[in-house]
C-alpha cells in the first residue's frame, strides 16, 4: 500500500470514531421521546354540587384603595389577679449531717419538717442551705433565713 492511501484510510477511521463519540453525546443529551399509550385514569373524585350557587362568600382582605388596614376591634378580658398567698413563716432549726447526706430542720407555720435540698413542704422548697442559713422559696419568691438561736 502507498502511504498516501495509509494516510487516506487512517483519516476515515478517525473521522468515524469521532463521529460514533459525537452521536454517543447528542443522544445523551437529546433522548428521545416514546409515545405512550394514554390509560385511562380511575378517580374517586366526586364534584360536590353547591345548594345555592349565587351565594359570594367575600374574605376580608385590605382595600386597596384606602391606603390602610382595617383592624377589627378585639374584645379585651381582664384577668382576675391570682390571690397571692402571704409567705409562710418560717423557722431554721438547725443542721442534721449523717454519712453523706445533710438534712435541714425547719419550721413551716409551726410544723416542724426535715428537709433535703430540693424538697418541698407546704409549697415551701429549700434551694440551698449551710450552717447558718437556709434559702426557701414560696410561689417564685425566694428568702434568706437565719438560724435561730
Amino acid at each position: 500500500m502507498n502511504k498516501k492511501v495509509k494516510t487516506y484510510l487512517l483519516f476515515a477511521i478517525v473521522v468515524c470514531i469521532w463521529g460514533l463519540i459525537g452521536y454517543n453525546i447528542y443522544s445523551y443529551s437529546n433522548p428521545t421521546l416514546e409515545a405512550t399509550k394514554p390509560s385511562a385514569i380511575k378517580t374517586n373524585f366526586k364534584i360536590k354540587k353547591s345548594t345555592n350557587p349565587k351565594v359570594l362568600e367575600i374574605a376580608n382582605y385590605r382595600d386597596p384603595f384606602l391606603g390602610k388596614i382595617v383592624y377589627t376591634k378585639k374584645k379585651t378580658t381582664n384577668k382576675q389577679p391570682v390571690p397571692k398567698i402571704p409567705f409562710p413563716s418560717v423557722i431554721y432549726h438547725g443542721l442534721v449531717t449523717g454519712n453523706k447526706a445533710k438534712s435541714y430542720i425547719i419550721s413551716v407555720n409551726n410544723q416542724q419538717e426535715i428537709f433535703k435540698i430540693g424538697s418541698t413542704f407546704n409549697q415551701i422548697r429549700l434551694i440551698s442551705a449551710n450552717a447558718k442559713k437556709v434559702v426557701v422559696e414560696f410561689q417564685g419568691v425566694t428568702k434568706h433565713i437565719q438560724k435561730q438561736q
